[in-house]
């Protein structure tokens, strides 16, 4: 159910596309209100974890020019963008 009310777009602005600037309060992966997960923190220092490794990969750059800078919203990043240059041949 979660899932269907991200995607109402009569309260969800342009619901499928990827977008950093959506309201946090639109993002109910981890419930709402009294139902909130508990595990909320947990997860996000998880997923933290898992993108600063992502991060340490061979052929993984930082995108070009302005955009390849690290923006912050308060004390977390907002956005940075990054370049991938998949394996050549047969690897």
């Amino acid at each position: 159910g979660l899932g269907a009310a991200m995607m109402d777009d009569r309260v969800v602005e342009s619901p499928k596309s990827f977008r950093l600037d959506r309201p946090p309060e639109q993002y109910l992966h981890f419930g709402a209100g009294l139902h909130r997960c508990l595990g909320t923190h947990l997860a996000l220092a998880h997923l933290t974890g898992m993108v600063a490794r992502l991060l340490t990969l061979d052929r993984l750059r930082r995108g070009k020019g302005a955009a390849g800078r690290l923006r912050y919203a308060g004390p977390f990043p907002k956005r940075f963008v990054v370049q991938f240059d998949p394996p050549r041949g047969d690897a």
